[in-house]
């Protein structure tokens, strides 16, 4: 009887399900104090939005964070906030901060939801607008991000010195995806990656796990894709064909069907024969 030939693996491999890359959010740019600093423009060349001045943001060091400021809210921008619920309930920091507009982020027909009606009547308690985005699943959260941008925006535009308080339970999750959103959207140069930084770092204490990195990766390609169709039509060019010849774009198809020799010099193998 013919033995069989030993084996070998050609290369290291998992037998896991595939699982998409890990999205990585490196600390900001700090400086000695360990300040975080930031270099930011608006998108917009006029409105509201365009006068800000960026320079004069709050930006604390990390030194000074404590756990009991996971109760209260951080400027994130000039004239936009994230905290949690609790601080929704401190009518003093609402008025001496000047804010003007409560955007509760909560999950539709919850207690949570109850309870963070609750919160929202304190609006109506000091005079101030209020704004409720409800969802039925954490899926619709990306949904949420262009209602919350047009909410913002609105209530800058309608309102001068107008500011924003965005909220959830916590403050670290649906509400600092909302803000991270909002910051891809009005800020050039800011895609998901810094939009998490700038968070994380004005509230350290937020949490974008793997699913929410993923809905702020997604949007951020979304938001690229409507800005390119928008210079294509403010530019008048027509949209770009697809060419299936190597002078246009550089692809060589090779007609016949064979692929030997775009495969020849690949050497790799899942398994080597030792024999």
């Amino acid at each position: 009887m013919a033995s069989q030939a030993a084996t070998l693996r050609g290369d290291e491999y998992s037998s896991r399900l595939p699982t998409p890359p890990r999205i990585v959010v490196p600390p900001p740019t700090a400086n000695i104090n360990l300040a975080p600093e930031f270099n930011l423009h608006p998108i917009a060349q006029s409105g509201p939005l365009s006068a800000v001045n960026y320079d004069k943001m709050v930006t604390g060091s990390l030194l000074d964070w404590s756990y009991e400021r996971r109760r209260q809210a951080q400027q994130i921008l000039p004239f936009l906030y994230l905290g949690p619920m609790s601080a929704v309930k401190d009518r003093d920091f609402l008025r001496n901060e000047g804010i003007t507009l409560l955007m509760a982020v909560r999950q539709r027909h919850s207690f949570e939801s109850k309870i963070m009606q609750a919160a929202l009547n304190v609006a109506d308690d000091i005079n101030i607008q209020k704004k409720a985005l409800d969802m039925s699943s954490p899926y619709e959260l990306v949904a949420s991000f262009t209602r919350a941008a047009k909410a913002i925006n609105d209530h800058m535009n309608s309102l001068p010195d107008a500011k924003v308080l965005v909220f959830c339970e916590s403050g670290n999750e649906r509400s600092a995806a909302v803000v991270a959103a909002y910051l891809m959207e009005i800020l050039a140069d800011v895609d998901h990656i810094k939009a998490m930084q700038i968070v994380q770092a004005q509230r350290f204490c937020v949490n974008f796990d793997d699913n929410v990195k993923r809905l702020l990766q997604g949007y951020w390609d979304i938001l690229q894709a409507r800005r390119t169709t928008a210079n294509f039509k403010a530019s008048g060019r027509p949209k770009r064909h697809l060419e299936r010849d190597m002078d246009n774009d550089g692809m060589d198809i090779d007609e016949s069907g064979e692929d030997g020799e775009r495969f020849e010099s690949r050497s790799f193998a899942p398994f080597v024969d030792t024999a």
